[in-house]
């Protein structure tokens, strides 16, 4: 049964599977399904195949159509072919330019932007620029945007807060008992996820180095090459670095957060809300933010158990130390993933 006159199937376009982008397809397809709507998600042939599509996908593929090697201007297409459906792009930054400038109409297209805040500066100021005339030219042509915003933000009409997720059984993520298992017991940090160079591992590693006693830094989730590399050059004295390269699964992230870490390090080069950040304030984690000013306004909105700084070795050291004079943040009211789901939909909430 289709509720509150939403359309009869909706298109997913989902070309980039790294990080947790294929989690927000999942949100989306499950609040459709529970609304009636037929799901034909459209990904590539790499995803289909990924470990992200086994964490965040493969329990759902039975309920939904999935075809790859489609483009966008494939999508588009279907979607007009389709008066009764609805095209939904959850990661459509990158694709502004060719839904503004690709096409004519563009009714009953949705995209949610990650990353509309990029940051300060006059190439950032330029960016944004650019980004908000692509958005007027998408909406005069029939479209709609949603912008992506903490979890912790209230959000306005044309925002919808990050989902965010916590597993029924934590126990069982509880794999990696790295915290609470040595003795004496150090403090742990902890860069989790899609682990890249924009999360600044090094600087982070050089920073913990600086600090009056030994701590723990745990690395965990799909770790880029290049990380890789760039550990095993530098000096972990004073440090316990503990490396765990593999995609997580929900209940291992959320496991490890509550568990594994005292304290997860946001300190990012890019900009846009982070779901580990909804996470840390859902189960109680504290976090330590640096660089993004997009994590500088999370931060301010949960001071008991974030703190933000500049993204250097001394700052992130001085932010340390304050955390490891912290006490564990009660959890926090955020965001599910079913009110985000039905939002993108178009369902009321």
């Amino acid at each position: 049964m289709i509720k509150n006159g939403a359309c009869a199937r909706i298109y997913l376009w989902c070309p980039n599977h790294s990080g947790h982008r294929l989690s927000y397809a999942r949100y989306i397809a499950e609040a459709a399904l529970c609304s009636g709507i037929d799901v034909i998600l459209l990904i590539s042939s790499s995803a289909r195949t990924s470990a992200e599509f086994d964490v965040h996908l493969r329990a759902i593929e039975p309920r939904i159509s999935v075809r790859t090697g489609l483009t966008l201007k494939r999508a588009l297409e279907m979607k007009r072919s389709d008066s009764d459906s609805r095209l939904i792009i959850p990661d459509g930054d990158v694709h502004m330019v060719e839904l503004a400038c690709g096409t004519r109409t563009l009714a009953g297209v949705s995209v949610l932007l990650m990353r509309a805040n990029v940051g300060a500066g006059l190439r950032a100021m330029a960016v944004g620029f650019v980004k908000r005339i692509l958005g007027l030219v998408i909406g005069f042509r029939g479209g709609s945007i949603r912008v992506l915003v903490s979890a912790l933000s209230s959000g306005s009409r044309c925002e919808v807060q990050d989902p965010v997720a916590v597993s029924n059984d934590l126990q069982t993520g509880f794999r990696r008992s790295i915290a609470s298992t040595r003795e004496p017991r150090l403090f742990w940090f902890g860069i989790l996820g899609s682990v890249t160079t924009r999360k600044n591992v090094v600087t982070t590693l050089r920073a913990a180095r600086e600090l009056d006693r030994p701590v723990g830094l745990l690395v965990a989730g799909s770790i880029e090459p290049q990380v890789l590399q760039q550990l095993q050059t530098e000096n972990t004295q004073k440090v316990d670095l503990e490396i765990v390269d593999e995609v997580l699964s929900h209940c291992d992230l959320d496991g490890i957060i509550k568990y594994s870490v005292d304290c997860v390090v946001l300190a990012h080069s890019n900009e846009g809300p982070s779901g580990l950040f909804g996470k840390c304030a859902a189960l109680g984690t504290q976090t330590l933010a640096a660089g993004a000013i997009s994590l500088q306004k999370d931060a301010s909105l949960w001071p008991d158990g974030s703190m933000w700084v500049s993204l250097t070795v001394a700052d992130l050291r001085d932010g340390m130390e304050r955390a490891l004079a912290r006490s564990a943040p009660e959890p926090v009211s955020v965001c599910d993933p079913m009110t985000f789901g039905r939002t993108m939909i178009g369902c009321n909430v």
